[in-house]
């Protein structure tokens, strides 16, 4: 079963999965989670794939009493950090299904991290629950400082990059020079580190692009929108972490002189009613005198993400 929009690059899998073991590939036309439950139930469903947003709104459900779901031998969450409370309830719903968390990148094939149904991998998978996995053969895979672009050991956060014989060699019409490094690896812009074992754990992400309810939003998107209105001389957008949702677009701006006593409902009805419903601002907006930038006059996301995780959270 598919919980995803035909999105990613793991739903092409699915459908050459599907047609290669002569399976049923069965696409949910809603997420209501009572019925996907019963879904289960019904289509005698073995596997399911999905990302954490929707992981957890079946875990907030519950399941309905009395559902028989034996059937369902796996369920695969990727595209995101599962947390580990979620995982847990879910598991007690789903005693006899094993939860495999799952961590990829389109750009390299999709799947760069997983654990597989061995006894050795549920052994380690039960042992560190928030683990994305063992690295997937035929990848080369290092953890490095991304400014320094140095390799760092084990239990050290870093850049995770990859290389691998296939992969893609750019993105369509843009210039990906700056996405490899000098000996091909590509940058995931992703942060991760790998304890002792080799189980890579997934982080945070360095790149601009976030993540809410599975779908990706891009903040230049809204930060364009944002630009528009009259009272808004500078505008960033960042992730405000949601245990749900994955992350919540959330909008800091620098006002212009005179504009001091602007309307903040206003700013936001500007921005939502021309934005697609994943890309408006549920984070709210913050109003700072000055955006942290680099020397280069490049904002700091990292520095927004902090302060807002520091003195924001319960805007």
């Amino acid at each position: 079963m598919s919980l995803d929009s035909v999105y990613w690059s793991t739903d092409i899998y699915k459908f050459i999965s599907a047609l290669r073991k002569d399976a049923i590939l069965l696409i949910t036309p809603t997420l209501d989670p009572q019925k996907i439950w019963e879904r289960i139930e019904r289509y005698k469903v073995n596997t399911i794939e999905c990302c954490p947003h929707h992981a957890i709104l079946l875990a907030i459900a519950g399941k309905p009493k009395d559902l028989d779901t034996s059937s369902l031998i796996k369920l695969i969450v990727l595209g995101g950090v599962f947390p580990a409370r979620y995982r847990e309830d879910l598991q007690k719903m789903i005693p006899t299904t094993i939860i495999i968390p799952v961590y990829g990148c389109t750009e390299v094939g999709s799947i760069t991290s997983f654990f597989n149904d061995w006894p050795e991998h549920m052994q380690l998978m039960k042992m560190k629950p928030d683990s994305v996995g063992l690295p997937r053969p035929g990848l080369i895979i290092k953890i490095v400082d991304p400014e320094t672009g140095k390799s760092l050991g084990p239990n050290q956060q870093g850049e995770l990059r990859v290389k691998k014989k296939i992969m893609m060699n750019g993105y369509y019409n843009l210039d990906a020079s700056n996405d490899f490094d000098e000996d091909g690896f590509f940058k995931t812009g992703d942060i991760l580190y790998y304890d002792e074992d080799y189980c890579f754990f997934f982080v945070d992400r360095i790149k601009e692009l976030l993540i809410y309810q599975g779908y990706h939003v891009l903040p230049a998107v809204i930060e364009s929108r944002l630009m528009q209105h009259p009272a808004v001389k500078r505008a960033a957008v960042v992730g405000k972490k949601h245990d749900v949702d994955g992350e919540l677009p959330t909008a800091f701006i620098e006002v212009k002189e005179g504009y001091e006593n602007f309307d903040s409902h206003e700013l936001r009805k500007f921005v939502d009613d021309n934005m697609p419903d994943t890309h408006k601002l549920r984070g709210g907006i913050i109003v700072l005198d000055k955006i942290p930038a680099t020397p280069s006059n490049k904002v700091k996301r990292g520095t927004l993400k902090k302060l807002l995780e520091s003195e924001y959270q319960n805007i």
